[in-house]
């Protein structure tokens, strides 16, 4: 059907009202979203995977930690068990049951992770493994890996757990945690002399235990740093080196005279438990 002048003009206009109407509708919708996400805050826009927020993960974890198990510590020897994972990675149901099966287990102290548990060292990552070891009922200090080095992971480290080199003195028992990452630090070598001034101090305890994300026959060490790991341990009281990294596990005397433990990674789905005793200290792996 033809339609006369009048009517074209008149369906056309209406068209082009109906249009305009609809952009003020969107319009004015948009405006009150961008309003209501001022108030919210920004925390729901993530501007870059690579960014360093430490607003949702939380700051000074391993601080914190510290606090509650020194709190806890006898100033003279008193047995005592201590739960370890390491690379968690993003295997977060394996996470999830390592954290379950922890909760579960009588006699705990606390619970140690020896690193990598991001892939790429992204702002999601600590987001998402912080709010997994949440569930935990004991204290966990957790240590770098070198997946924590990609990306802006380690200020991301620095900001939610703190230093990267520290220590804990528990039951009359020193602990050193040495960050020894060295190709995700551009081939720098470890902080040795930190590591010599720190267990130099650690003979007169009861026992002395160095933790470290990886192991000195790792193709990140130099044979040169390697011996010279050894050598310190061994010169200095150390009664046991404790590794991840790997993702297998070993409990032995990987040089002669110093016990070399390496904690495998989550989905091996075990938890190995270090019981210290007043003359031994004994490994058993949990599984989930």
């Amino acid at each position: 059907m033809k339609l006369d002048g009048y009517a074209s003009r008149f369906i056309k206009n209406t068209n082009i009202c109906l249009v305009g109407k609809l952009f003020r509708i969107l319009h004015y919708k948009l405006g009150i979203l961008i309003l209501i996400i001022s108030f919210v805050g920004c925390d729901l826009i993530e501007y870059s995977p690579f960014q360093v927020d430490d607003s949702v993960a939380g700051k000074n974890r391993n601080g914190k930690a510290i606090n509650k198990i020194i709190t806890k510590s006898s100033d003279t020897f008193k047995p005592f068990k201590i739960a370890i994972i390491a690379d968690s990675h993003t295997y977060y149901d394996d996470l999830c049951d390592q954290v379950n099966t922890i909760n579960k287990l009588k006699d705990i102290d606390f619970v140690i992770h020896m690193g990598d548990f991001t892939d790429n060292g992204i702002y999601k990552e600590f987001v998402w493994f912080t709010e997994i070891i949440d569930e935990l009922k004991l204290p966990i200090l957790v240590m770098i890996g070198n997946h924590e080095y990609l990306g802006n992971g380690e200020v991301m480290y620095e900001k939610v757990f703190g230093e990267r080199n520290f220590t804990v003195i528990y039951n009359d028992c020193r602990f050193v945690f040495w960050d020894d990452v060295v190709w995700e630090r551009n081939g720098k070598d470890p902080d040795f002399e930190w590591l010599q001034e720190n267990i130099e101090e650690g003979e007169d305890y009861s026992y002395q235990f160095v933790f470290a994300h990886i192991q000195p026959w790792d193709r990140q060490f130099s044979a040169g740093n390697a011996f010279f790991y050894d050598y310190l341990l061994k010169t200095n009281g150390v009664d046991l080196s404790v590794h991840g990294h790997a993702h297998v596990f070993l409990y032995e005397e990987y040089y002669e005279g110093i016990p070399y433990l390496i904690i495998d990674s989550s989905p091996a789905r075990e938890i190995t438990v270090l019981e210290i005793n007043q003359d031994s200290f004994e490994v058993e792996n949990i599984a989930l």
